[in-house]
């Protein structure tokens, strides 16, 4: 066998594999595929550590992640936050607040199991894992002279539907 003989046949074994595979493996879900997280998902438990190095939690902030639009992967909403007035200020870029409401954007990873959001025009970043239907994790922070880090377990609200409210803000 020669040379040339061997390289046209590994050639076009190489494109025969190529063309026989699906192009996106088994670990990837198709549009209609994605978990629905729309809805408004309320803090259960919640920990979080300001620049100030004061923190919060469950007992003294309010947290919840509305997911108003979700088109496959792709997610818009907003975060509602409010703390109790002797705890935790956060900032609006210019003075320290207690509460706030923040739009984010987002996508859902291939696999459908995790999401990435982010707050706008804000710089912070949101991580979260899909742990059952109605219950997720997310870790939030934000880097910079105002940074702030943040661990929430959130649970879906079914009552939502029946006029749940958000946090109040006076934003």
């Amino acid at each position: 066998m020669s040379l040339r003989f061997l390289v046209r046949f590994f050639s076009l074994f190489a494109v025969f594999a190529l063309l026989a595979h699906p192009a996106a493996s088994s670990d990837h879900l198709r549009e209609t595929d994605y978990p629905d997280l729309r809805g408004v998902w309320h803090a259960a438990q919640a920990r979080a550590i300001y620049w100030h190095r004061d923190t919060v939690d469950e007992a003294t902030q309010r947290f919840a992640l509305e997911i108003q639009e979700q088109e496959g992967p792709a997610l818009e909403g907003e975060l509602h936050w409010k703390t109790v007035l002797y705890k935790g200020p956060d900032h609006d870029g210019v003075r320290e607040v207690h509460e706030g409401r923040e739009p984010v954007i987002g996508m859902i990873s291939w696999a459908g199991d995790a999401f990435t959001l982010v707050e706008h025009p804000d710089s912070g970043t949101i991580q979260g894992r899909i742990l059952e239907p109605n219950t997720i994790e997310i870790m939030q922070f934000e880097a910079g002279n105002k940074a702030m880090v943040a661990r929430y377990l959130l649970v879906r609200s079914p009552a939502r539907l029946a006029g749940t409210t958000l946090p109040q803000t006076n934003q």
